[in-house]
């Protein structure tokens, strides 16, 4: 019997599981004096804004919800919502710029930063995800009884 989604479908779904994959990536390599350092430089240009200082277990949640929202659009996708076509270009634009700032990060430094290592993968999922936006062609897939 074949199983048929579209190609946005699958494009959003990949995109899902590679940020997925490059948080843990950041996870387990530290990312956080990054995130300490820009949260230094808001309280000094900002210092009204009064932020509560940053660590992992903020950090994990925060990604963590945000995965769970992504992953749970894609039922909105699946059902070819308008509204989903901007996030999803918007989406394919987050992820690529990331993954290319991995990248100009680790040319420009001469060594690998956090993150480095799933850019790549992030860099065509976000591309994919540009290219399929709003597609509705399937792509059919024989399941195996």
């Amino acid at each position: 019997m074949p199983i048929s989604v579209s190609r946005w479908t699958v494009a959003w779904f990949l995109a899902c599981l590679v940020f997925a994959i490059h948080i843990v990536d950041e996870g387990f390599h530290g990312s956080f004096g990054f995130y300490s350092d820009l949260e230094s430089l808001v309280s000094l240009l900002l210092p009204s804004l009064n932020l509560t200082p940053f660590n992992f277990d903020v950090w994990l949640v925060n990604m963590s919800g945000t995965l769970f929202v992504l992953f749970l659009l894609t039922y909105l996708i699946t059902r070819a919502n308008p509204v989903m076509l901007p996030a999803s270009y918007l989406f394919a634009a987050f992820l690529t710029g990331n993954s290319a700032f991995h990248l100009l990060m680790t040319i420009g430094r001469g060594e690998a930063v956090t993150g480095a290592l799933t850019s790549p993968l992030m860099l065509a999922a976000g591309l994919f995800l540009f290219v399929a936006a709003g597609s509705t062609e399937p792509v059919t897939a024989r399941r195996e009884a």
